[in-house]
């Protein structure tokens, strides 16, 4: 039996070694992808196709932001006024088309399993991003853990063409700003390929994408350090979230209501929160007013409550959240108080409460249920679902959500015992 199974490992070993370099392709001739942008065609001025048969069908602009090995120099530091990327477009009314006309002009073979970013600018997003997503499904090149950003008030083509100070490249630069903002602040709705598409195909939710947008500078200056290169005009900034109905851009949410959706949804993982001193905090030092919290655990949850009958729904959202003392400005130490240690986590429950309901406004304003609101009752209650789902978002718009938030401060920061408190005959240390 063992030499039965020796034998046919052989034999797979083998076989897998005589076929597995049929689709080989060298390095040399490869164009690694880092990201791709999609645009409407309008006004646009770069490379254009010629149109086929005279179709007038409206064109897209798709933009490929590849890497120059020869600018990107790893180990010993050096010197280049080379850009360490290149940004080309082209034009075709499909997503296929526009990459069949990229490889007319790149000399190198596109190569896209290293694409971390795909940008849509805001026009395109408003007419639906079904299309280009489609293609994204089907290849089995093309990476689904991608990253969806949406373009505020501009095209992919501008983002793909602003570099960063301390990095590279721009995809580089990107995954850091998204880190930042997603990790250590949750400004962001961070949202994949795979998510958008696994959304639209569910019932009861709405899509969301990240939030990009160009900020020219007011001068332009020159990148220094151990690149010197052109003239930088504009950074890229992250923060909000790109709302869909369906597959359709219809609106926005800023940094504060973005971490609204994710105090909902409990994709907060860590944030910074600025609540005002309790006013017996502010008697012992009259300019203490402000104190920063950090977030360092959080948990977010929600379920319908549904009548009898079914013709009335409601949401309650359920939150809670452990934070820090990060910040006292000045510094006082008077947290070992009880009552002040309690007033401090009643101000965060309020911050965190008005941020998710400022969130939950703003979708029913757009009518968008990004939350889920509506998938959620559609697994409690099929039923009901079935009843209401063709009115769901004049329901949805109508909902007057229960949110029930629970804080509780872990730690004063504190290190050392307070100078001032001793003077004061303060008893101890903070918690």
């Amino acid at each position: 039996m063992t030499r039965k199974v020796v034998a046919i490992v052989a034999l797979v070993l083998l076989f897998s070694l005589s076929t597995g370099c049929w689709n080989r392709r060298e390095i040399e001739t490869l164009g690694f992808v880092v990201a791709v942008g999609v645009d409407t065609s309008l006004g646009a001025t770069h490379w254009e196709s010629p149109d086929v048969d005279g179709d007038s069908m409206p064109r897209m602009q798709c933009t490929v932001q590849i890497v120059k090995p020869s600018a990107v120099v790893s180990g010993e530091r050096s010197q280049t006024l080379e850009r360490p990327f290149w940004a080309v477009s082209a034009t075709g009314r499909t997503i296929l088309e526009c990459i069949r006309n990229l490889s007319e002009v790149s000399p190198r073979i596109l190569y896209w399993p290293h694409n971390r970013w795909f940008l849509i600018g805001e026009e395109y997003a408003k007419g639906g991003v079904t299309r280009v997503l489609d293609l994204m499904e089907r290849d089995q090149e093309t990476r689904r853990r991608t990253a969806i950003l949406v373009v505020m008030g501009g095209r992919a083509w501008d983002v793909l063409q602003t570099e960063f100070e301390l990095e590279r490249t721009p995809s580089e630069a990107g995954r850091g700003i998204v880190s930042n903002a997603s990790g250590r602040f949750s400004t962001v709705a961070v949202a994949t390929v795979n998510d958008f598409l696994v959304t639209l195909a569910s019932e009861g939710i709405d899509p969301v994408a990240m939030c990009v947008e160009v900020i020219p500078y007011t001068f332009p200056y020159e990148i220094t350090g151990d690149v010197v290169r052109e003239e930088v005009k504009a950074t890229a900034r992250l923060s909000g979230a790109a709302v869909f109905r369906s597959d359709k851009l219809v609106g926005w949410l800023d940094g504060r209501e973005a971490r609204g959706y994710n105090w909902v949804v409990g994709k907060v993982k860590s944030a910074v929160l600025v609540v005002d001193a309790p006013q017996s905090s502010v008697e012992l030092d009259p300019s203490a007013s402000l104190i920063g919290l950090e977030i360092i655990r959080s948990k977010g949850a929600f379920r319908p409550r549904i009548t009898d009958d079914g013709r009335q729904i409601g949401m309650e959202v359920k939150i809670s959240a452990e934070a820090n003392i990060a910040d006292v400005q000045p510094y006082i130490d008077s947290y070992s108080d009880a009552e002040l240690w309690t007033s401090l986590e009643q101000r965060l429950e309020e911050a965190i409460k008005s941020e998710a309901m400022a969130a939950i406004r703003k979708a029913q304003e757009l009518r968008a249920d990004i939350f889920g609101f509506g998938r959620e009752v559609y697994r409690t209650n099929p039923r009901v679902w079935k009843q209401v789902k063709d009115q769901w978002y004049e329901i949805f718009a109508d909902m007057e959500p229960e949110i029930e938030v629970t804080a509780k401060i872990v730690r004063s920061g504190l290190k050392v015992r307070s100078v001032k408190l001793e003077e004061m005959g303060g008893a101890g240390e903070g918690r």
